[in-house]
């Protein structure tokens, strides 16, 4: 008896309906599987651009800014080079000493000349004289002894100079006067200090400072104080 043929079928191959459908669940999960991976790994390509991107992004701020500040500082640099080559520059001469040894009281006084480029205005000179120790050993800005005082509403040029005498309230007695002479341990001092307004609206100010003896009074020497003589 002939046995009914059977056709033939691989044993990977579904038997039924609900192989079939279990098969193509498996299918669908490892495709679905996959699909995640994909999408996983772009995510992270995606965040890692992002961080990379900011940190960029970051950096060039940073950059810029360093760029900004350094064409501050240029700037300012720029604009400090201009000012203190245009600016006006005062400084302070001697006048004459008059009447040293004489029956009149001695006077002297301080010239104010303009060595910059632009002019000063409201320049004001206050000059003092006193005879003092020598070395010194006061303090000048607040020794008392009344001053002269000059101002000058108009501006002063390049190479104007504004003149401000002073006159002592006394004459000098005999030993001062031999005192200073020797110029050892006495001596006239002459200071004060001028003010001004540069063509910036700026504020500037010159202390000075300065001595007379016996042999420079005779030759139209001074010797400089080692104190308060200084500028802006």
């Amino acid at each position: 008896m002939n046995e009914q043929q059977q056709p033939f079928r691989s044993k990977y191959a579904p038997q039924t309906q609900s192989d079939r459908l279990a098969a193509e669940s498996v299918l669908w999960q490892r495709r679905s599987a996959s699909a995640n991976l994909i999408y996983t790994g772009l995510t992270l390509l995606i965040f890692f651009g992002s961080i990379v991107s900011v940190a960029l992004s970051i950096s060039a701020v940073k950059q810029a800014g360093r760029a900004a500040d350094a064409a501050s500082r240029q700037a300012e640099i720029a604009a400090d080079t201009e000012i203190r080559q245009l600016r006006a520059y005062i400084y302070v001469l001697g006048m004459p000493f008059k009447n040293f040894g004489a029956t009149k009281p001695v006077e002297t006084g301080v010239i104010a000349k303009n060595g910059g480029e632009t002019p000063a205005s409201q320049v004001v000179n206050t000059i003092y004289m006193a005879v003092l120790k020598y070395p010194l050993d006061v303090n000048v800005t607040t020794f008392q002894v009344a001053p002269q005082t000059k101002a000058t509403r108009s501006f002063l040029y390049r190479d104007m100079e504004l003149d401000t005498s002073i006159v002592s309230p006394r004459l000098l007695s005999d030993q001062e006067t031999a005192l200073v002479t020797d110029g050892r341990t006495q001596r006239i001092y002459v200071w004060g200090e001028i003010t001004y307004s540069d063509a910036f609206e700026k504020q500037r100010y010159v202390h000075y400072c300065y001595n007379f003896d016996g042999p420079g009074i005779a030759a139209g020497n001074v010797h400089l104080c080692d104190q308060y003589n200084d500028a802006d």
